[in-house]
């Protein structure tokens, strides 16, 4: 599980990087005022929780996640995260996202970026408390 979580992550970051309008037009269609059908918003929506949902409880099964956890409330935390992603990303190196498209300076760096995936999984997977 932590593998498709980590390839999720980075994926979602890499094309929210690389194409930052086609990621806002779709966070505003899922999140904001959009022309798209009100039930198609909602089965996309619906369709993200599900897929979640599904990897926690294939963790459940294998072992990799306690099985105490709310799957609905872990999906909802990942959905959170995947969806701010490319903002996080950007701001911790101040950059615009703009300038992080292909053919421009990369201010983040590959290593920084895993390190900040890292951080993620670790904290999704063990929590913060010491």
């Amino acid at each position: 599980m932590t593998d498709t979580l980590q390839w999720l992550f980075q994926e979602t970051a890499k094309f929210q990087i690389l194409y930052p309008d086609l990621a806002k037009i779709g966070t505003r269609a899922i999140y904001g005022k959009s022309p798209l059908p009100e039930d198609l918003i909602t089965r996309a929506a619906h369709s993200t929780q599900l897929y979640f949902e599904e990897v926690i409880e294939a963790g459940k099964r294998h072992g990799e996640v306690r099985p105490e956890i709310d799957s609905g409330v872990a999906a909802f935390i990942f959905t959170a995260a995947l969806t701010e992603l490319a903002s996080f990303l950007t701001g911790r190196a101040q950059l615009n996202p703009s300038e992080l498209m292909p053919g421009k300076n990369d201010g983040l760096g590959e290593a920084v970026v895993a390190k900040i995936y890292h951080q993620i999984i670790s904290i999704l997977k063990s929590g913060i408390a010491t």
